[in-house]
């Protein structure tokens, strides 16, 4: 079974609505051991155990939240060279727009060479996709099956369209690795 850790700092209740709702969201998918830790009590043994990692913390000043950053410099040495290429994704409870504490993980995250699976967007975060586009590569799920899931999903709210383009992409993409016509039609039908 393929482990998805989650370090989140939820000091307040809106940040652990948040972080529980990125748990329900990793838990709906099947054939994931999903295992949630605070920063100040995760390490790198922790990560070692993992296939993918879900960071999130608020914005304090600026930046990352302390905890979290405490998890980065107890971490950081012991996962140099062990852990590159691992997929994550990064969500962040700003007051502003989030931007310092985006460079400021993403500075680290290129350190360690892991890999953004999702880049995090400002004003609304598709945290349905992360867990997905987190464990993509490291789990054997059919991709006709979200093919399907994502063409109805859009056929039936045309609207979604522009929020969605992350799973419009990847559509297209199997669209044309299976070189179906009527599948690209399809996906251009969305398109008009």
């Amino acid at each position: 079974m393929k482990r998805l850790l989650i370090v989140a700092h939820a000091p307040s209740e809106n940040t652990r609505a948040l972080r529980d709702a990125v748990e329900r969201g990793a838990r709906s998918e099947t054939g994931i051991d999903v295992a949630v830790v605070a920063p100040l009590q995760s390490g790198p043994d922790d990560v070692l155990a993992a296939q993918a990692v879900i960071l999130g913390t608020t914005e304090n000043l600026g930046y990352m939240s302390g905890a979290l950053k405490d998890f980065f410099d107890r971490s950081y040495n012991p996962l140099l060279e062990r852990t590159q290429g691992l997929p994550c994704a990064v969500y962040i409870r700003a007051g502003s727009d989030g931007t310092g504490t985006r460079r400021g993980i993403e500075t680290i995250l290129t350190g360690l060479r892991w890999r953004l699976v999702q880049e995090p967007t400002s004003g609304r975060f598709a945290l349905h996709a992360v867990v997905r586009y987190a464990l993509a590569d490291r789990t054997a799920v059919p991709a006709e099956r979200y093919f399907r899931h994502y063409v109805r999903l859009l056929e039936r709210e045309p609207a979604r369209v522009a929020v969605e383009l992350t799973h419009l992409f990847a559509a297209m993409d199997h669209a044309q690795a299976s070189s179906s016509i009527a599948k690209i039609l399809r996906v251009e039908s969305l398109l008009e």
